[in-house]
């Protein structure tokens, strides 16, 4: 399980793994914001699968609309199992 995964990464604390997954989504959306901050949003995603593949989106207009960042991610990755996680800048 990819979260069993992260827990026991080589580190003295398991929580860095995702630390690090979200620091880079934060500047992901960071340096699109600097591209361009009509075009993309500020959210940002990483769907991290088995075997340590990871996957980052963030949001982003198509139209008049902005397409979520979980879903540009998910899209993205295309492989989605029941074994990997998202996690987002964003929370409810």
């Amino acid at each position: 399980m990819i979260v069993q995964e992260i827990l026991t990464a080589p580190s003295d604390d398991p929580r860095e793994e995702l630390d690090s997954i979200l620091a880079r989504c934060c500047e992901l959306v960071l340096d699109n914001q600097k591209q361009d901050s009509e075009y993309y949003g500020m959210v940002g995603a990483c769907v991290v699968c088995p075997g340590g593949q990871l996957v980052y989106s963030t949001s982003y207009k198509d139209g008049d609309k902005y397409v979520h960042a979980e879903r540009a991610a998910l899209e993205a990755c295309g492989n989605v199992d029941d074994q990997c996680i998202i996690v987002t800048t964003l929370s409810p």
